[in-house]
This record gives C-alpha cells, sequence and structure tokens, in this order.
C-alpha cells in the first residue's frame, strides 16, 4: 500500500473520527501494515535535564487504544527518562488523532519538583 493511500485512510478516519469517536481511526490503523512505515517521531521538552519521550506510530496507536477507552478521553504518559524526578504528560484521543496525522502538538508537563516542562510532539510518515 502506497504511502499516499494509507495517508488518506488515516485522514479520512480521523476527520470522520473527531466528529464522532477515534474508532474509526484505530480501524483505519488496523487496515494497513503499521510496521512498513518509517516515521520520524520527534520531541522537544523544553528547558531539559534527562527527560525524554519516544514513542512509534505502533505505540501512538496503542495510546490511542487506551485512550479512547478511558472515560476522559486521555492517557498519561511518564516523561521522566534519566532525570531524578518524574513529570507526566497527558495527551487527549484529539491530540494523538493530530500527531498521527502529522501535526504537531505542544503543551505542558505535570508540575513537579516547582517546575514543569513545555512538551512539542510531532511524528512525520517517511515514504519508503
Amino acid at each position: 500500500m502506497s504511502l499516499q493511500r494509507r495517508k488518506f485512510i488515516l485522514l479520512s478516519a480521523t476527520t470522520t473520527a473527531t466528529l464522532a469517536s477515534s474508532s474509526m481511526l484505530l480501524k483505519a490503523a488496523d487496515s494497513i501494515n503499521l510496521l512498513d512505515l518509517r516515521e520520524d517521531f520527534k520531541s522537544e521538552i523544553s528547558t531539559n535535564h534527562g527527560h525524554a519521550l519516544s514513542l512509534s506510530t505502533m505505540e501512538i496507536v496503542q495510546l490511542l487504544r487506551q485512550a479512547d477507552q478511558s472515560p476522559t478521553d486521555e492517557v498519561t504518559i511518564d516523561i521522566q527518562g534519566d532525570s531524578s524526578h518524574p513529570h507526566l504528560l497527558v495527551l487527549s484521543t484529539n491530540e494523538l488523532n493530530n500527531i498521527l496525522l502529522g501535526e504537531e502538538i505542544s503543551k505542558p508537563s505535570s508540575a513537579d519538583f516547582g517546575h514543569a516542562h513545555d512538551v512539542t510532539l510531532s511524528l512525520t510518515i517517511i515514504e519508503t
């Protein structure tokens, strides 16, 4: 399946999913082989001192499944990395949908140990 067809399926499903639920996007993700995708996931964490977040397309889809089944339509991710303290990042189904569509999202982490971080996430699917 070509990248254009994969992207079309995800775009079509997400357009509908934002009006209804994420189930359409999840069904679309199931219909393509995510293992065939080459991706470039970027996470930038402001004033960083060891925090990290790395996700594959498959992991983002898994998070979307979890968020879709949550009563709050959200999922919480730990971005502690190599830092000596934790921070959490809460992502909604809509934000996860947007990441899968290649949009960049930015939001603050939890405030822990007297500070928070701005986290910017993006995913680019590269044609192979």
